[in-house]
């Protein structure tokens, strides 16, 4: 048995699935999705949406298990009275229910996340592209998010054709998408922020600016901006590196399980400047136009 954790927004999503995929294509072995955090009304984001956008079925552990049983989970992983880390973890939940497994992680989020250290536990860099990873055998609980690019680069084809975005249904979207694919001035800039001021995670926009003003100096661009916090964006737009003079198209209104589109609309840009996000990433991944090219934050590959 081979468990793949999940979480996350689409971006986390993806690249655990991209992950579980490469993991089933190099060992012959099927592998079941964690996916009991989308079982928890505590959930956050979007909840599980890869099925919702993808023609996807891959196993999910949530429906292998009775609703009784993913219940009493939920309750066990609830976290212990004065503290914010869940009470028991899921490996050790799964372990006492009599599944025998061993942990694979990145670094040590397992007991990051969880506060409890399992001693047999194997660790990889985090975020780096490790196929020795292949070489452990038996019952296996994979926790990471995975976010590299050589997972994908491995099973492309498969992803590709896994990862096809449905058609946009309304006119708005479905314009904008033929715009950006047939223009070769098309530029996106994604500038994340939310969540990630809190998690000190925000971009500088020092890189904004650098990379609006070296695409400026070999074309005449278009740029659409995407961002969850758009508001912002347009009260500051020259801190990063936009001016009146720009041609500016700001998209929005891809909310409340529509943001996917966002990302299939970035994936169809010939330029993009990305977020150091891995929604941002991912659709930097999936754009496979012969000319785009990518203004990257942050030390990610793009292949």
């Amino acid at each position: 048995m081979r468990l793949v954790m999940m979480n996350g927004g689409l971006g986390n999503q993806a690249f655990q699935y991209i992950f579980m995929r490469y993991i089933e294509e190099h060992s012959g072995e099927p592998c079941i999705i964690d996916d009991l955090y989308f079982c928890d009304d505590k959930a956050l984001h979007n909840g599980y949406e890869l099925e919702k956008i993808f023609s996807l079925k891959p196993r999910r552990l949530s429906q292998m298990l009775s609703e009784d049983v993913v219940q009493e989970i939920l309750k066990l992983k609830q976290p212990a009275p004065g503290t914010s880390h869940p009470a028991h973890d899921i490996v050790s939940i799964l372990r006492t229910s009599g599944i025998s497994l061993n942990v694979i992680q990145e670094a040590d989020l397992y007991e990051h996340d969880y506060h409890v250290c399992l001693p047999d536990a194997k660790s990889y860099p985090i975020n780096q592209f490790s196929p020795q990873i292949l070489r452990n055998h038996g019952n296996l609980y994979y926790y990471g998010y995975w976010i590299n690019a050589y997972w994908y680069e491995a099973i492309m084809d498969i992803i590709n054709y896994e990862f096809t975005f449905p058609l946009p249904q309304d006119l708005k979207n479905a314009q904008l998408l033929h715009e950006v694919l047939s223009s070769d001035r098309s530029v996106c800039i994604h500038i994340r922020r939310g969540d990630f001021i809190d998690c000190g995670w925000l971009l500088n926009e020092e890189f904004y600016r650098h990379s609006v003003a070296s695409v400026k100096k070999v074309m005449k661009p278009v740029f659409y901006i995407f961002s969850d916090d758009m508001p912002y964006v347009k009260e500051h737009l020259s801190e990063y590196g936009l001016e009146a003079s720009d041609e500016i198209i700001f998209v929005e209104g891809n909310t409340h399980g529509k943001n996917y589109i966002d990302m299939q609309l970035m994936a169809a840009c010939r330029g993009m400047i990305i977020a150091n996000s891995s929604f941002s990433y991912l659709a930097a991944l999936l754009n496979r136009r012969a000319d785009r090219f990518v203004y990257n934050p942050t030390e990610r590959d793009i292949v």
